[in-house]
């Protein structure tokens, strides 16, 4: 469970961003915040995550507060931001290796874990260079890496990074917008524009009737 109470937030002083926010995201459910630019959607994540603190409310991860058991909290929970923040003078085999060791993955269970997103995303061969020969993409592709070698599938649903790694690589190639549809119970469009497009459209759509 996540859960926000009477949540109010502010970057600076009462200039406040969100105002008595409340709701409750059960496990397995899927949630998409949409709204306009600056209403506070990449603040709820940031918030879930405790990279600011609210000024009024409570925030509840499976019932713990991310105010006064953060660590608890964090442990559920895999975040990963479009520009993800790694250890660049490490290869990336080390730097995942690395990461295992502070959480305390097994040697059998970090190979298997690695392998698998390594091999999806076509990864494996680059793990022996350092992260600041990556790409943009491939850094968003070994944070996912990252993400499942600690928390093994635990809150964390590696579809929509995917497809956002999928696309970022394959806009290189591709002057507009590069769009694919997943066909699994419901339509999801997923949408990057390339930044040599003339055209400005929406990145991402969520909608029962797509």
């Amino acid at each position: 469970n996540i859960e926000f109470r009477n949540v109010w937030f502010a970057y600076e002083n009462e200039d406040y961003v969100l105002r008595d926010v409340s709701f409750t995201i059960k496990p397995g459910e899927k949630v998409a915040f949409v709204g306009a630019t600056g209403a506070g959607k990449s603040s709820i994540l940031n918030l879930i995550g405790r990279y600011y603190d609210i000024q009024k409310g409570e925030i509840l991860i499976d019932g713990k507060s991310i105010q006064t058991d953060p660590l608890a909290c964090k442990r559920e929970i895999a975040y990963i931001p479009d520009n993800p923040d790694l250890y660049d003078y490490m290869t990336g085999i080390k730097y995942l290796n690395f990461i295992a060791d502070v959480f305390g993955v097994s040697a059998q269970d970090r190979q298997a874990r690695i392998r698998k997103y390594a091999d999806l995303f076509e990864l494996t061969e680059d793990l022996a260079q350092p992260i600041a020969a990556y790409s943009h993409g491939m850094k968003q592709k070994l944070a996912i890496d990252f993400a499942d070698l600690i928390y093994n599938g635990k809150w964390f649903t590696p579809l929509r990074e995917a497809l956002q790694a999928f696309a970022v690589d394959t806009q290189k190639y591709v002057t507009g917008t590069v769009k694919l549809k997943l066909y699994k119970g419901n339509i999801i469009t997923s949408a990057i524009t390339s930044p040599c497009t003339l055209y400005s459209e929406e990145l991402v759509t969520f909608g029962e009737s797509n």
